[in-house]
């Protein structure tokens, strides 16, 4: 299209100054059809019986979520279809088990937000809005634009978990582009977390994960004792991460960074997951994987039917003594890496729900619905004695106590009074926060 002629802007002009601001942003909002949307976002809340804290996290993300647009709130019961077929919403968010087969028919984009506050489409197909940098890269639009499963990338894995917050073109919760800070003031401090979901922090929301609180805790300490410092952390975390694949992610995007800290916080999914690898890779070369890759392997070589994110049980293949000590040996190597190349490294060994000396009824209620793929069932029982087991070889272990921290026997001290996990392994707020501290302390005095 080109430059309107002279006498066309005049029009134009002429036109908006009659309408006025108010019935030109009329206009803008009529869609495609010719019916004006009256309503942004409509919102159809979670029920009564949903737990207040539930309910409470699906209205804060919900604005977090919109922004400056209009939402209103839907009642799910009586005239609801009418309703929203007069209001004509752009967007429709409900909660996860809502019937929609009682929404009208609409071109409106629908979402579905569940008890920890996520919103992600219905149909889990990411929008260009929904994750703008998805498609920044080769691997990401080859990936497609499902929400929620693992991306193929040449160096291990991407993820993409949208509905939290922010996502850089990597999969990260990073704002920003972190080779920004490679070339940094003398004040600045840059930290580097890796770890798997339990880092990437898949029940919190972007101000509330560990590697948030931290950033905010350190920077604190640093005014109160006006030590000059500026803290900022990049959250390297990836849904499903084993140690091995944190080192390929330290040598891709840390190394370059030099970061003053690296966190390796980890534990579950090289336990969990390392039960099921293949048991001359775990034992003999201490290679632990995620078991889609096996699906992966299949589809390369043409012997695969089926989903290439596939649900599976997992079958338990290697004995514990081998598991703990695959990742005992990787959490090793990943810290002499980082130790030679100038930075601190600490290293974290992640609670779960069974790290509490007992579970909040909220906690037990969840695990008892089978929550956390059921696939992984058999693996899941064997966790509490895997975990048990690492601690003890880690505190058995030659490395520094000033550069290592159990979270699994710390959260011993809390019992079923306070909720901190909202599944097995994932905390909510209250439960990062905890593990902020607690890196945060062990940083503060090296």
């Amino acid at each position: 299209m080109g430059f309107c002629h002279t006498n066309e802007l005049g029009v134009l002009v002429r036109f908006i100054h009659h309408v006025g601001a108010k019935g030109l942003v009329s206009l803008l909002q009529t869609n495609i059809f010719g019916r004006a949307f009256t309503v942004t976002i409509a919102f159809i809340p979670p029920p009564d019986h949903w737990p207040d804290r539930y309910r409470q996290r699906a209205r804060q993300r919900l604005s977090q979520w919109a922004g400056d647009s209009e939402v209103r709130t839907f009642s799910d019961q009586g005239a609801i279809q009418r309703e929203l077929a007069e209001a004509n919403p752009q967007k429709i968010v409900f909660w996860s088990g809502f019937d929609i087969s009682i929404l009208p028919k609409t071109e409106a984009r629908l979402y579905r937000v569940d008890p920890s506050g996520v919103i992600a489409p219905h149909d889990q197909i990411l929008s260009e809005e929904d994750h703008p940098n998805l498609r920044n890269t080769t691997f990401g639009r080859l990936g497609g634009a499902r929400d929620s499963e693992f991306k193929f990338f040449p160096y291990g894995l991407m993820g993409v978990h949208s509905g939290r917050g922010e996502l850089d073109e990597l999969g990260f919760r990073i704002h920003g582009n972190f080779n920004d800070l490679v070339e940094r003031e003398a004040h600045q401090r840059v930290i580097a977390v890796y770890g798997g979901s339990t880092a990437f922090s898949t029940h919190c929301f972007d101000d509330e994960t560990f590697a948030s609180r931290l950033e905010t805790i350190l920077n604190q300490k640093a005014v109160e004792t006006n030590n000059g410092h500026e803290y900022r952390v990049l959250n390297f975390g990836q849904v499903g991460a084993v140690t091995l694949h944190n080192i390929i992610c330290w040598t891709l995007y840390g190394i370059h960074l030099k970061p003053e800290v690296v966190i390796c916080h980890s534990g579950w999914n090289d336990l969990c997951l390392g039960l099921g690898c293949d048991p001359v890779l775990l034992a003999e070369y201490h290679i632990s994987y995620l078991y889609q890759f096996e699906e992966w392997a299949k589809i390369l070589h043409g012997t695969h039917e089926g989903s290439a994110n596939p649900g599976r049980p997992l079958k338990i293949l290697n004995a514990p003594e081998d598991v703990v000590e695959a990742w005992l040996s990787r959490i090793k190597q990943f810290a002499d890496l980082v130790s030679g190349m100038g930075s601190q490294c600490f290293l974290g060994l992640q609670p779960a729900a069974c790290s509490k000396s007992e579970m909040h009824p909220n906690e037990k209620a969840i695990i008892e619905r089978g929550a956390n793929n059921p696939d992984l069932r058999l693996a899941f029982e064997k966790m509490p004695a895997l975990l048990d087991m690492a601690s003890l070889r880690l505190e058995e272990s030659d490395i520094d106590p000033n550069r290592r921290i159990d979270f699994h026997d710390s959260f011993r001290a809390y019992d079923g009074t306070c909720e901190l996990f909202a599944d097995r392994v994932h905390c909510w707020p209250e439960g990062d926060e905890i593990i902020a501290r607690g890196y945060a302390e062990l940083i503060w005095r090296s």
